[in-house]
């Protein structure tokens, strides 16, 4: 299924290319045209630059955080000089074959929660669960529209566990992954993310996988609020009447 969300009506591009040029004549009491005809070039009064509308050059939405961090995780390897290989990676849930295929450590991440931020100052109530209003626009590019943008923001707490064969390598890769997080937190802000912090370390525990691997377990748990956009358009004419008359002369 498309992800494309179809808002506005098709316009020819060629309409509003301000290369085109077009005649304009007066028509004299004859119905005739006179013959001083000139070229007028046609400005779009809407041609400008949105970009500094956008807070990035993607919404820095849950999959963005996720693929963010786990950038930042393959940079940190590979400035250590750590070979590809050898690399920890990153991984949605906890694969059903053999381990062995993913290497001595694997770090898998899921969502512990995702509800509406709390915006009172205790961060305890007053959830904002309906989009406001962030801006609006109008583009070149649907002359007859008004692009309206609202968001909201969603508080996350997203945990990222560290297995690993041996318990010591699973202690260190945690405490590694925690200040690596924390000390790159610049960078999911620069990203777009409106907050993010270490939360707090869960129990260590073990585990059994497939092909009786013992596996040791050591959770981080971040949180991150992020802003989500919805974006719609109204119409700027949406009715016109023509009245035609006849006029004796």
């Amino acid at each position: 299924m498309s992800t494309t969300s179809y808002l506005f009506e098709q316009v020819d591009d060629s309409l509003l290319d301000e290369r085109n040029r077009y005649s304009v004549a007066l028509i004299d009491s004859t119905g005739q045209a006179p013959q001083n005809l000139g070229e007028v070039e046609v400005e779009n009064p809407f041609d400008f630059d949105v970009s500094r509308f956008l807070p990035n050059v993607e919404v820095f939405d849950l999959p963005k955080f996720i693929e963010v961090a786990g950038d930042i995780l393959e940079d940190a390897q590979k400035r250590e000089g750590i070979v590809a290989d050898e690399r920890v990676k990153l991984k949605s849930a906890f694969p059903d074959e053999d381990v062995s295929r993913w290497g001595e450590e694997v770090i898998i991440w899921k969502v512990i929660n995702r509800q509406p931020a709390n915006l009172n100052k205790s961060g305890t109530g007053r959830p904002q669960r309906a989009p406001r209003y962030s801006y609006d626009l109008r583009s070149p590019s649907h002359p007859n529209k008004v692009i309206f943008v609202e968001s909201r923001l969603i508080d996350h707490v997203v945990e990222f566990s560290c297995f690993s064969k041996n318990a010591d390598a699973a202690n260190r890769r945690a405490l590694w992954l925690e200040r690596l997080y924390i000390t790159h937190r610049w960078a999911f802000k620069v990203q777009g993310a409106d907050r993010f912090w270490w939360k707090d370390r869960g129990i260590d525990t073990y585990m059994t996988a497939a092909g009786g691997v013992k596996l040791y377990q050591r959770p981080l748990r971040f949180f991150v609020r992020l802003r989500e956009f919805n974006v719609h358009a109204e119409s700027i004419l949406k009715h016109i009447e023509f009245e035609l008359s006849v006029k004796n002369s």
